[in-house]
C-alpha cells in the first residue's frame, strides 16, 4: 500500500471513527481484517462481536490520510464480484442510454420498492 501507512495505522484511523450501522457498537481494531490490497486502496472486512454482522470497507490512503468508504457489500458478496472486469466507459454510456429509453417504472425491475417519496412527481 502506498502513502506510507501501514495496515495496523489504517485499521487504528478507521476503528476510531466508525460504529456498527446494525448495533451501534464502536469498532476496535481486532475487528477487521484486510482481505485486499490495490496501490492506495484497502478492501476491509468487519465483523461486529455485538450482533455479529459482516461488512466490507474500502478504504482510500492519500497524503497519510484515510478514507474510509462504506459499501453494502457483504464479504461473501465481495468475493465474487472482486473477479468481474472494470467498468468502462462504454459500460456506463451503454447503461445511460438503456434507463433513457426505458419508459417504465424502476420498481418493476428493482429487487426493493422505492420509497414513495421517491416516486413523487417533482
Amino acid at each position: 500500500m502506498q502513502d506510507s501507512l501501514n495496515k495496523n495505522e489504517i485499521i487504528e484511523k478507521i476503528a476510531r471513527r466508525i460504529k456498527c450501522t446494525t448495533c451501534g457498537r464502536r469498532y476496535k481494531s481486532y475487528d477487521f481484517s484486510v482481505l485486499e490490497e490495490r496501490d492506495n486502496l484497502a478492501v476491509i472486512k468487519m465483523v461486529c462481536r455485538e450482533c455479529h454482522k459482516q461488512s466490507i470497507i474500502f478504504a482510500v490512503v492519500q497524503h497519510r490520510k484515510v478514507r474510509p468508504v462504506y459499501s453494502e457489500l457483504e464479504p461473501t458478496e465481495w468475493q465474487r464480484f472482486r473477479s468481474f472486469p472494470r467498468l468502462s466507459a462504454d459500460d456506463v454510456i451503454t447503461m445511460h442510454r438503456q434507463m433513457q429509453a426505458y419508459d417504465g417504472d424502476f420498481g418493476d425491475v428493482l429487487e426493493d420498492a422505492l420509497p414513495p417519496e421517491a416516486c413523487a412527481e417533482p
